[in-house]
């Protein structure tokens, strides 16, 4: 089956399909500095409330979570009164963007920003060892296409190797519940187009081949477990917090590269003459894997609406 589906009549499908699913298996630095919302007096009893599961209250590991998508995904789910743990090295991320979701949430037992390298097994056993995790976001990852060409094995670790470590402390400390986050460049140069669920996936460079390594581990693992995965590809993600609380901060350095919001910015400016848009808001389904063209803030709705259906 699959579905197209405009953005004003997105929570209505996403209420029936959730009914209608009945299968929820699917693709759809060596230390670390802790930061907890919290008030010197009462620091322990803070750390305390994230190293224990509570019952009403949902604990979500947000990898990446300073930065642009994973933000706005930390964003929504403290919105929604989750209690919520960012994981990042800030290589990408942005620090202001923590900052002002910890002034937006001040309250103890909220949001705890721990800033550690994935890559660093030690340290993602310590987090997932002190902290009681109900459900993990994972966005972390450099995403540059350009990028991944020029450097691939810094690709290769950081994207399949940083997976399979998140996967083994989930594994280890019965973290059950996992969203991934991949990419349209899974399907390299499709002959046909649209792209939908039954097109082959042929990625063509370092980055795309990263993610798809990243998902074959993920889906032979959950096959084997009673995991809960679902794997979101990405296409061309913009837009931000209608507030202005939150946005992309692309880094000057990476320019080059390209990325769809630094060809808008180049449009607005005149340097460039124009920017064709080639897609708005599409959702394709088939009951099994789920691919999104779709602005940021709509995709962090997906994201906990899918969590949620996992963890039912």
């Amino acid at each position: 089956m699959c579905i197209n589906f405009c953005c004003s009549h997105f929570s209505h499908f996403m209420q029936g399909l959730l009914i209608g699913l009945s299968q929820y298996s699917c693709v759809f630095n060596s230390s670390f500095t802790l930061i907890h919302n919290c008030k010197k007096t009462d620091s322990g009893a803070c750390g305390l409330q994230f190293s224990r599961h509570e019952a009403g209250v949902t604990h979500v590991l947000v990898t990446g979570g300073a930065g642009y998508i994973g933000s706005h995904a930390s964003l929504r789910l403290l919105k929604d009164n989750y209690r919520v743990t960012i994981v990042d090295n800030l290589s990408r991320g942005n620090k202001g963007a923590v900052k002002v979701l910890q002034e937006l949430f001040p309250e103890p037992g909220r949001l705890q920003f721990i800033y550690a390298d994935l890559g660093d097994q030690k340290s993602v056993n310590k987090i997932f060892a002190e902290n009681a995790f109900d459900a993990v976001m994972h966005f972390a990852a450099v995403a540059y296409v350009g990028e991944s060409t020029l450097e691939p094995l810094r690709y290769y670790h950081n994207i399949t190797s940083n997976t399979l470590l998140i996967l083994e402390a989930m594994a280890s400390h019965g973290v059950k519940t996992l969203i991934y986050s991949s990419t349209c460049a899974t399907y390299g140069e499709p002959e046909k187009m649209p792209i939908i669920e039954t097109t082959p996936q042929f990625p063509i460079n370092p980055y795309g081949k990263a993610k798809k390594m990243a998902e074959d581990i993920i889906l032979d693992f959950s096959k084997r477990t009673d995991m809960a995965v679902m794997i979101l590809r990405y296409f061309n993600v913009i837009g931000s917090d209608p507030e202005g609380r939150l946005g992309e901060a692309p880094r000057p350095e990476l320019r080059e590269h390209g990325r769809i919001s630094g060809a808008c910015f180049d449009a607005a400016l005149g340097i460039l003459p124009g920017l064709k848009v080639l897609f708005s808001c599409i959702l394709i389904a088939t009951g099994s894997l789920y691919s999104l063209v779709y602005g940021c803030i709509s995709s962090c709705r997906i994201n906990i609406t899918l969590m949620l259906f996992l963890m039912k």
